[in-house]
């Protein structure tokens, strides 16, 4: 239920945002959040503005040591593929801790008014993580 709750907050708030529809994008960004629980965030980590405006980018995240450890054995890679599809400005994906944990990884648009945008195409953007 939490993460329903939480998809739809960060759905809303990029609505409230101002995307608009069927824009070509000039920057991704994304985000790493880890959950105890129902609670709030334990941990959050964010993204700079990275240039791209292919169907394909790539993202590199910092996160702390002991959740890059979190992040490689609950997502089984140092890396997630988010499909943004047409029509969408974001996406995000979970990995599975022991109960209670559950980490998120989402990803977004912006064109080049630092605006969020959609795409006519679907866009895959691989966030990747360091420590």
């Amino acid at each position: 239920m939490r993460r329903m709750l939480a998809g739809a907050a960060l759905i809303g708030t990029l609505v409230l945002l101002g995307a608009k529809p069927s824009a070509d994008h000039a920057y991704v960004f994304g985000g790493v959040t880890l959950y105890r629980g129902s609670g709030p965030a334990v941990a959050e980590y964010r993204s700079q503005f990275i240039p791209c405006s292919a169907l394909t980018c790539t993202i590199t995240i910092a996160i702390g040591k002991r959740d890059y450890g979190r992040f490689l054995k609950w997502c089984t890679s140092d890396d997630r593929d988010i499909l943004v599809a047409p029509g969408s400005f974001g996406g995000h994906v979970e990995c599975s801790g022991p109960t209670p944990w559950t980490l998120q990884v989402d990803a977004g648009m912006h064109d080049a008014h630092d605006v969020l945008t959609t795409h006519a195409q679907g866009v895959t953007i691989d966030v990747k993580v360091t420590p």
